[in-house]
C-alpha cells in the first residue's frame, strides 16, 4: 500500500470518527431539549451521522489510491442514490424550518420554486457519473450535476440563516450550510485527486459536529427557554 493510501485511511478513519461522535452528541442532546422543532433537528442530525459513516466507508476508498473498491459499482451506486435522496431531504427540512423561523417566511433565493428541480438536476449528475461515460465533455458534465446543487443548498442555508431571529437555529443553520458548501467544494474538486476529496470530507464533517453541537443550550437563559415549565403548585 502507497504513502498516500495510508494517509487516506487514517482522514478517513478521523472522519468517520468525527462523524460517530456527531451522532452520539445529538442523541444526547436530544433527550435535554424539549421543543420539537429542536428535538426533530437533533433527531435528524443522528440519523444523518449514522447514515453518512457508511457512504464514507463505500464511496471514499473506490478507485483511489489503495484501487480496492469496497462495494461493486451496481451495490454503490444503489447506495449513493440512496444517500442522496437523504441528503436532499436533511437539506430541505432544514431549510424549511429555519424559513419557518423567519418572521416573514421569505423565500429566499426562491428556493420553495425550485427546490425539486434542484434534487432532480442532482439525481440526474448521479445517475450519469455512476453509469454514464467514464471520460470526454458528457462525463464532466455529470460529475459537476451531481454535487453542484449541492453549492446551492450551502448558498440558502446560508442566505436563510441571516434572516432567522432563534439563536439556536441561525447557528445551526449556518454551520450546516458551510458543512453543505465545503462537501460541494470537495466534491467538484475530486479531478484534484483522492487526498484532496478525504481532506475536504474530514473538514465538512469536524463542520457537521460544530452544527449539531450548536442545538446545545449554551446560557441559564437557554436552559430556562429548553427546560420544562414545572406545574404550579
Amino acid at each position: 500500500m502507497s504513502s498516500d493510501a495510508v494517509v487516506e485511511a487514517v482522514l478517513l478513519t478521523i472522519t468517520c470518527g468525527v462523524y460517530i461522535f456527531a451522532g452520539y452528541r445529538a442523541f444526547r442532546i436530544r433527550k435535554a431539549l424539549v421543543g420539537a422543532l429542536y428535538r426533530s433537528r437533533a433527531l435528524w442530525s443522528v440519523v444523518f451521522a449514522t447514515l453518512f459513516v457508511p457512504f464514507v466507508i463505500a464511496i471514499l476508498p473506490f478507485n483511489f489510491s489503495s484501487g480496492i473498491p469496497v462495494l461493486e459499482l451496481d451495490a454503490l451506486g444503489v447506495f449513493i442514490i440512496a444517500f442522496n435522496f437523504a441528503a436532499f431531504v436533511f437539506c430541505d427540512r432544514t431549510i424549511l424550518v429555519a424559513r419557518e423561523m423567519d418572521f416573514f417566511h421569505r423565500d429566499t433565493l426562491g428556493y420553495g420554486k425550485v427546490r425539486w428541480l434542484v434534487w432532480t438536476v442532482s439525481t440526474i449528475g448521479m445517475f450519469g457519473s455512476l453509469y454514464g461515460p467514464s471520460s470526454g465533455w458528457v462525463s464532466y458534465l455529470f460529475n459537476v450535476l451531481w454535487p453542484g446543487p449541492l453549492a446551492y443548498f450551502a448558498v440558502a442555508l446560508a442566505a436563510t440563516s441571516l434572516r432567522v431571529t432563534d439563536r439556536a437555529i441561525r447557528s445551526y443553520s449556518k454551520w450546516f450550510g458551510l458543512f453543505t458548501g465545503v462537501l460541494a467544494v470537495s466534491f467538484l474538486a475530486l479531478t484534484g485527486g483522492p487526498l484532496v476529496l478525504v481532506t475536504g470530507m474530514l473538514v465538512a464533517s469536524l463542520l457537521y459536529y460544530r452544527a449539531t453541537v450548536s442545538l446545545s443550550p449554551t446560557s441559564k437563559l437557554d436552559l430556562a427557554m429548553l427546560s420544562p415549565i414545572p406545574a404550579a403548585v
